[in-house]
C-alpha cells in the first residue's frame, strides 16, 4: 500500500499535468481555460484543507484530472462531448452574452445555441479544407459567413453588431489555434 508521501508526489504529478493541460492544451477554448483554471483555484484550496489525508488530496485531483482531460463542464451540455470546437463556440456564447445566458435558458433556446455552435464549426471546417493553403482567405470566409449569421440571431435574441464582433473574432481566435492550427508546416 502507498504511503502519504507517495500519494504527496503523484498529487504534486497530477496538479502539474493538468496545469499544463489548462494553459497549454485549451488555447482552442478560451472559455475552459478560464472555467477550468477557476476550478483549479477550488481543488487547491480543498486539497489544502485536507493536508492530513493525502489520499482524498490525491483522489480530488484525480479525479479533477479526468474532467479537465474530457473538458467536463457544468454549464456545458453533454452533447458537445467528443465535438470540442463546437464546445469552444458554445463557450464563446457563454462568455460573450453573459447577459442573455444569465436568466434561465428554455430548452429551445438552449438548442437554438447549440445548433448555432456546431454550424459555426461546420462553417469554420469547410473555410479551413476550402482556404488551406491561405490563412488570411480562410479568416476572410469565416469572418464574412458569421457576421451575417450573427447579425440575424442579434436580431432575434437581442444583441447588437458589436457582441456579433467580438464572438467572429474569438471564433477566428479559436480557429488559428484549433482547426487552422494542424495546418501549420
Amino acid at each position: 500500500c502507498p504511503n502519504g508521501r507517495d500519494h504527496l508526489n503523484e498529487t504534486d504529478l497530477i496538479r502539474t499535468r493538468v496545469t499544463k493541460m489548462i494553459d497549454h492544451e485549451m488555447q482552442d477554448d478560451p472559455y475552459a481555460k478560464e472555467a477550468f483554471s477557476a476550478l483549479l483555484r477550488k481543488v487547491i484550496a480543498e486539497a489544502e484543507s485536507l493536508f492530513d489525508h493525502p489520499l482524498k488530496q490525491f483522489m480530488l485531483f484525480q479525479e479533477f484530472e479526468q474532467q479537465v482531460a474530457n473538458r467536463k463542464l457544468e454549464n456545458i451540455p453533454s452533447v458537445f462531448d467528443g465535438h470540442r470546437h463546437a464546445q469552444a463556440y458554445y463557450g464563446v456564447f457563454l462568455k460573450t452574452l453573459a447577459a442573455i445566458f444569465n436568466h434561465k435558458q428554455t430548452d429551445d433556446e438552449n438548442q437554438r445555441w447549440i445548433d448555432l455552435a456546431f454550424e459555426i464549426d461546420t462553417i469554420v471546417d469547410k473555410a479551413v479544407r476550402e482556404n488551406s493553403l491561405s490563412r488570411a482567405d480562410m479568416e476572410k470566409t469565416v469572418r464574412q459567413q458569421l457576421l451575417g449569421l450573427l447579425h440575424n440571431v442579434g436580431k432575434q435574441v437581442g444583441f447588437g453588431t458589436d457582441k456579433a464582433l467580438d464572438i467572429v473574432e474569438q471564433v477566428v481566435q479559436i480557429m488559428r489555434a484549433g482547426p487552422a492550427d494542424t495546418l501549420r508546416g
